[in-house]
């Protein structure tokens, strides 16, 4: 048998190349997508612990979605296998009823699943904890929220041009709370699980804004820095309560690095003090707001143009999580919803160990 030339062999990588090039642009995010073959997509569906023929929900008006689906866009993203428990996890909260997936389906803003990671299978699966936590570079990180933008395209019908300005996050957006230097208990318990259960939890996200203050270690300093990014005028505009339908209650989420959450240890505040401290002042003048045009709100009802209108309902609102390393900053931001869910599965250990003092 003739053997190819080492020119024919690049031209058929190029073919294959550009074929898969294609796939990502049809119904895709228009980034190169990985062939779905059978050996893969059967340890997908065994790491899963699922069956892969059983129902995890369907997207208002779609098909119901299984997890043999989910594995086959898992592949298309380039997750490893062992990735499916969180993904499981994930696509289950944004499949749930009270979850307000239409915000992600067809609102013209540009809301995007906003994933945070807690549990030992951040080691198991070398989830980014720690520096450049929000960026590029980390395998799990990256696919994992790519899948599940993808599957918000191939399961709900999401288009990318429905968007008007569109959202760098909406291609993922996962990060791994750094537990192993946190002053505080993880963020999943927040929502009624235990420290040290693998815990999943989705947010409706509206924007992230990273700040730095390198200037003070005072918590009320910080804590004010943090409330003014979070009190725009931008805050009371309405959040497509026509698709959220009454569901969604906006939150505000901190992630904070390792020096701004060691400055609050450091002062002997936990997250608590922090919260009552943070619904004292993220609030903003009605006048403000009304000088703005936004005048339909009803916090702002009865109220004369110089009372403070706070921007989010009670302290609980306030959803504070380790991560990222030095350099005097957090990140800020605000979601229109958030929701949890236990991991379940069988997850292969990574090499690398979350816990290294990077």
């Amino acid at each position: 048998m003739a053997t190819k030339s080492s020119e024919e062999a690049q031209l058929d990588i190029a073919t294959r190349f550009a074929a898969l090039v294609e796939a990502g642009n049809e119904g895709g995010d228009a980034i190169v997508v990985l062939p779905v073959t059978a050996q893969p997509l059967a340890a997908a569906i065994a790491a899963s612990g699922r069956d892969g023929d059983e129902p995890l929900g369907a997207f208002p008006g779609r098909e119901v979605v299984t997890v043999r689906d989910l594995g086959e866009v898992a592949q298309l993203a380039g997750c490893e296998p062992a990735y499916m428990p969180v993904l499981v996890a994930a696509l289950s909260a944004m499949l749930a009823e009270d979850f307000p997936s239409e915000l992600l389906l067809k609102s013209a803003r540009g809301y995007f699943p906003y994933v945070v990671i807690n549990g030992p299978i951040r080691g198991a699966l070398g989830i980014n904890c720690r520096p450049n936590v929000f960026g590029p570079g980390f395998r799990a990180n990256a696919t994992i929220g790519r899948a599940l933008h993808l599957a918000l395209m191939r399961f709900g019908g999401a288009e990318p041009d429905r968007s008007t300005m569109g959202n760098a996050y909406k291609f993922a957006c996962v990060v791994g709370e750094d537990e192993e230097h946190s002053p505080w208990p993880p963020l999943s318990t927040a929502f009624g699980f235990a420290a040290g259960e693998d815990i999943v939890t989705v947010m409706v996200g509206l924007h992230t804004q990273v700040l730095s203050h390198q200037l003070s270690r005072e918590p009320e300093h910080l804590l004010r820095t943090y409330a003014e990014e979070l009190s725009t005028v931008s805050q009371f505009d309405p959040l497509d309560i026509e698709l959220a339908e009454g569901r969604h209650a906006p939150k505000a989420v901190l992630a904070l690095a390792s020096d701004h959450r060691g400055y609050f240890a450091d002062a002997g505040w936990d997250r608590a003090r922090m919260q009552t401290f943070l619904q004292g002042v993220t609030r903003r003048p009605a006048g403000d707001i009304r000088a703005a045009g936004h005048r339909t709100d009803p916090r702002l009802a009865d109220r004369s143009d110089d009372a403070e209108v706070p921007v989010f309902e009670s302290a609980s609102d306030f959803l504070i999580l380790s991560a990222g390393s030095g350099g005097g900053r957090a990140m800020t931001g605000s979601v229109a919803f958030a929701a949890a869910r236990r991991s379940e599965g069988a997850a292969t250990p990574a090499p690398a160990a979350i816990a290294a003092d990077l």
